[in-house]
C-alpha cells in the first residue's frame, strides 16, 4: 500500500514518525531536530552525536535548556516560549550548550512551526547550526586587531620616549659638568639617573610587547634556565605562606631564546603567580616537551604543528573570570587599584618574538595556569 504523504498542515509531531523525513535528515550535515510545545525532543538526527556527545535515544524527552549553563538556560526559554504563543518561526538563535566532555559549544538554530489540520500547535521542527568554530576565529581577529593596534602604539610610544630620554639624559650631562663642584648636583643627579633609568626600562618594555626590541638568541636548556629563574623567586618573593614546587621533565629539549629577554617574561609571570595568592596558596612549575599535532594546532589559532619545549605556571589563587582572561595580555591592564605596567603585555610580547605561544587557563576562584610553548631545537 503506498504510503500516504504528509502536507504543509500536518506536519510536527507525526515529521518525527515519518520515513521520508527521516532519510532526509539522517543524511545532512546539520543537528535536525523535532521540538513538542514544551520544547522536549521528539526526534533528533544523528548529528547530535557529532555536537553535544550524545546519542538521539539520549535526549529524547528532554529540551535544549536542559543542556545549557544556568543563565543560557533562562534566557533561551525565556526566548523561546516568547515565541511559541505567537506561532511565528525563528532565525539565527544563538545560545551556548555544553558539551558530554564539559566544553562549551555554540549553536544558532532555525525552526518553523508546526500544525494539524485544525491549525494547532503540534511543535517546532528546525536545525542546531554549529557555529563553535567559526566563534572563535571571530574572536581571534578581533583580539588580532586590538593586539596590533595596541602593538603600533607602543611602539610609537616607546621611539618617542626614547628620544624624549636622549636630550633629557644629555642635557643632565651638561648640567653636571658645568656644575661639578656642586656637591648637592651628584644627589640630585643620582635621582634623575635613576629616574631615567626606570623610563628606559619601560621604553624596552613597550618595545619588546611592539616585537621591535633587540634581542640576542642563543641556545638555551629550559631546565636550568628555569632553576636559576625559580632560585631568584625563592629569595626576592616568596612569603613563607606561599608553597612553590616544580616538575622538571628530565628530557627537556634546548631551545633558541634570549636569556635577558625570556627572564623578564618568566619573571613577570612568576610575579603575578604570587600577587594572586592573596592569603597564601600554592604555585606549581613544569617543564616538558610536547609534539603539537594539526588538531591542537587548529584548536589554538596561532599555536604551529612542531616539537616544543613546553612550561606551565599554575596557581591556586582567586583565578580570573571570562572578561579578565582575555585582557591579561594587554598593556596597562591591571585588576589591582594601581597598575603596576607592562609585565604580562611584555611576557607576551617576548614569547611572541620567540616564535612561542603563551596563553592562560583560569576560572574565578579556581586558580590560573600559564602555559608556554617555545620551539624546541633539533637534536643534533
Amino acid at each position: 500500500m503506498k504510503k500516504k504523504s504528509l502536507s504543509k498542515g500536518q506536519v510536527g509531531i507525526p515529521l518525527a514518525d515519518d520515513l521520508q523525513f527521516k532519510n532526509f535528515a539522517d543524511n545532512i550535515s546539520d543537528w535536525v531536530w523535532v521540538l513538542s510545545p514544551d520544547g522536549s525532543y521528539v526526534y533528533s538526527n544523528p548529528r547530535v552525536l557529532d555536537i553535544l556527545g550524545y546519542e538521539p535515544m539520549e535526549i529524547i524527552g528532554r529540551t535544549p535548556f536542559d543542556f545549557m549553563p544556568e543563565e543560557e538556560s533562562i534566557s533561551a526559554k525565556k526566548r523561546f516560549f516568547d515565541i511559541v504563543p505567537s506561532k511565528k518561526t525563528f532565525s539565527n538563535m544563538e545560545s551556548i550548550c555544553f558539551h558530554r566532555d564539559g566544553r562549551m559549544v555554540f549553536l544558532e538554530s532555525n525552526g518553523v512551526p508546526s500544525f494539524d489540520p485544525n491549525g494547532n500547535l503540534l511543535g517546532y521542527s528546525g536545525i542546531h547550526r554549529d557555529i563553535t568554530g567559526y566563534k572563535k576565529n571571530a574572536s581571534l581577529q578581533q583580539r588580532t586587531k586590538r593586539f596590533k593596534s595596541l602593538s603600533t602604539l607602543a611602539g610609537g610610544m616607546a621611539h618617542e620616549l626614547n628620544n624624549a630620554l636622549h636630550v633629557l639624559k644629555g642635557h643632565v650631562e651638561m648640567l653636571e659638568e658645568d656644575l661639578r663642584y656642586h656637591e648637592r648636583v651628584k644627589i640630585f643627579k643620582s635621582a634623575t639617573d635613576s629616574s631615567i633609568k626606570r623610563l628606559c626600562n619601560l621604553s624596552n618594555q613597550l618595545l619588546r610587547f611592539a616585537r621591535e626590541g633587540q634581542y640576542n638568541f642563543n641556545p638555551l636548556a629550559l631546565n636550568n634556565f628555569i632553576k636559576h629563574e625559580i632560585s631568584w623567586l625563592q629569595k626576592e618573593k616568596l612569603c613563607s605562606n606561599i608553597h612553590l614546587t616544580t616538575i622538571f621533565c628530565p628530557n627537556s629539549a634546548c631551545i633558541l631564546a634570549d636569556a635577558s629577554q625570556l627572564a623578564v617574561a618568566i619573571s613577570a609571570i612568576l610575579t603575578n603567580a604570587v600577587e594572586a595568592l592573596q592569603g597564601g596558596g600554592q604555585i606549581q612549575v613544569c617543564t616538558g616537551m610536547e609534539r603539537i599535532d594539526l588538531e591542537m594546532a587548529l584548536k589554538y589559532p596561532g599555536l604551529k604543528p612542531g616539537n616544543y619545549a613546553s612550561l606551565s605556571i599554575a596557581d591556586d589563587g582567586q583565578g580570573m573570570d571570562t572578561e579578565t582572561k582575555q585582557r591579561l595580555f594587554e598593556p596597562f591592564f591591571t585588576t589591582k587599584f594601581q597598575g603596576r605596567g607592562l609585565g604580562m603585555a611584555a611576557a607576551f610580547g617576548i614569547i611572541k618574538s620567540h616564535n612561542g605561544f603563551i596563553y592562560a587557563e583560569s576560572e574565578k576562584d579556581k586558580g590560573t595556569i600559564i602555559r608556554i610553548f617555545l620551539p624546541a631545537l633539533a637534536d643534533e
